[in-house]
């Protein structure tokens, strides 16, 4: 049997509790994580990639690494420089056979990406997205503000194995 495939993408904000659950939501599922850091890239190199920026997709890559490791969930590393992280996102779902894109929000706000490209991957998402809520109670605003149209919801409340209660999981079906 062919283990699933699911994408944690990163572009700022190392959240230890964001990939805790991300870790543990594979491990549940029985699948392989694959954690995209993107790199912000400026074709006219008017602007240098900043030391920042590598050192915490470094930081990311290996905070992933140590938490899958220690429950036992495979993983594949993935460091990408981009314009465009929700297309290259979209793109690198659909050449890696991924089978649902974990996005993380706390208190309206994204964690792990900016609430504008959690936005874009609503509105153009191609794979299956698990919006995971972080405690207190988070996420309910970006909910609201974030879908500007109609998309199909199949709302499914996860709280097996999710340490803190008040947490679920909205999975948002491509159209």
């Amino acid at each position: 049997m062919k283990r699933r495939r699911l994408l944690l993408p990163f572009t700022h904000g190392v959240s230890m509790s964001a990939i805790e659950q991300a870790v543990r939501f594979a491990k549940r599922e029985h699948a392989t994580l694959l954690p995209l850091s993107l790199l912000p890239e400026d074709r006219e190199m008017s602007r240098h990639l900043r030391w920042e920026h590598i050192q915490q997709s470094k930081d990311f890559l290996e905070a992933v690494r140590h938490k899958a490791e220690r429950h036992g969930v495979p993983v594949e590393l993935f460091e990408v420089h981009t314009e465009h992280p929700a297309q290259t996102i979209n793109e690198f779902a659909h050449q890696h056979h991924v089978s649902g894109v974990l996005v993380f929000v706390r208190e309206g706000k994204g964690v792990l990406l900016s609430s504008n490209q959690i936005n874009h991957l609503l509105e153009k998402a191609t794979p299956r997205l698990f919006i995971m809520t972080l405690p207190p109670g988070a996420g309910k605003k970006l909910l609201e503000n974030v879908i500007k149209r109609p998309v199909r919801l199949a709302t499914k409340l996860l709280r097996a194995e999710m340490p803190s209660p008040g947490q679920d999981v909205v999975e948002v079906e491509p159209d």
